[in-house]
């Protein structure tokens, strides 16, 4: 199958275990909207990022999140706490509860699969993706993203 097919074929099954449409709900501007911002440390910035943190809800804690870590021990050295609780102290909104589900799901499968140590060679690509300028929004370098992990595959 052609690329694009394939790229579908990916969106349509993440579509499957999320709420979030990614085509529309993190398209252009929107990836900017406040929903989809947190405010991290330098460290836990670059781990969440990095697929080695992720939250899930604690359920009957409304805002409330269990902070997972791939790397046993990184949230004792960085002094993460094992729980987060999100709470508006100004009108901004808070972080959406379906884009945290997400990217917890692609860090689960990324370290559940082995996919991890794998993925460190797409960033790699993906930065020197992301130095061009070439890209019109965040969907069309997550879909060069898909593409260059699937070439990658085959």
């Amino acid at each position: 199958p052609t690329r694009e097919i394939h790229s579908a074929g990916v969106l349509a099954m993440l579509s499957m275990f999320t709420d979030v449409n990614i085509v529309e709900d993190l398209a252009g501007k929107q990836i900017h909207r406040p929903e989809n911002i947190m405010t991290l440390e330098s460290n836990c910035h670059h781990y969440f990022a990095d697929l080695g943190l992720w939250l899930k809800p604690v359920m009957g804690l409304p805002h409330t999140y269990q902070v997972h870590e791939a790397y046993p021990g990184l949230k004792i050295t960085f002094g993460i706490p094992d729980i987060v609780t999100f709470n508006a102290a100004t009108e901004s909104p808070l972080p959406e509860p379906a884009f945290l589900a997400l990217h917890a799901l692609c860090c689960e499968v990324a370290w559940m699969s082995g996919a991890a140590e794998y993925m460190d060679d797409v960033e790699q690509m993906m930065n020197e993706l992301c130095g061009r300028e070439d890209y019109a929004s965040p969907v069309d370098l997550l879909m060069k993203a898909v593409a260059l992990v699937e070439t990658r595959l085959y």
